[in-house]
């Protein structure tokens, strides 16, 4: 019996530290898996926010050059669409209700006017935003090209700077 007891020990012995070494290892394999993916995750989650942010940039760029254009939110006037269905005198008369529905359409819809100095102002940022940001430099430079002297005046030297800039990008996209 003493000469079974010193073969198990000394097979369990070693086979103890096998299995403790052989356990931190597969520990480690799957820790690391687990990193690896959950980079991944994170990358493809950044990835997306970054495209997030992208689009959103570009609506706020639009937005803005809308206004640069002098084009703002069309309202309709609810008090003149009021007053004229209140003209109306009879509901049952076709041509009178066509004649109000056709003034209205053509005369109860208003836009506010754009200070000179906002467009001015919002042409400066759309410069520096081209500048700062890649992904808005081609707009920005069609942009003001588009509506310089129309809407705003746009010095010679930001269009060149924008343009210079956009030739550096493109030739590093090559």
């Amino acid at each position: 019996m003493s000469v079974f007891v010193n073969i198990i020990d000394k097979i369990y012995s070693p086979a103890t530290i096998f299995l403790g070494l052989l356990g931190t290892f597969v520990t480690i394999i799957i820790t690391l898996i687990n990193i690896f993916l959950k980079t991944n995750r994170q990358k493809a989650l950044i990835r997306n926010q970054t495209i997030k942010s992208q689009i959103n940039l570009i609506k706020l760029f639009v937005e803005l050059m809308n206004i640069i254009d002098g084009r703002q939110k069309t309202e309709i006037s609810k008090e003149f669409i009021e007053g004229i269905i209140n003209k109306i005198t009879s509901i049952n008369n076709e041509e009178e209700i066509n004649k109000a529905i056709d003034y209205i359409k053509k005369n109860a819809y208003f836009s506010q006017p754009i200070g000179k100095a906002s467009q001015n102002a919002i042409a400066s940022a759309m410069y520096y935003f081209g500048i700062k940001y890649d992904i808005l430099l081609e707009p920005a430079l069609m942009g003001l090209k588009e509506l310089n002297g129309i809407t705003i005046n746009v010095s010679s030297e930001n269009l060149t700077m924008l343009e210079e800039k956009l030739a550096k990008l493109k030739s590093k996209q090559k």
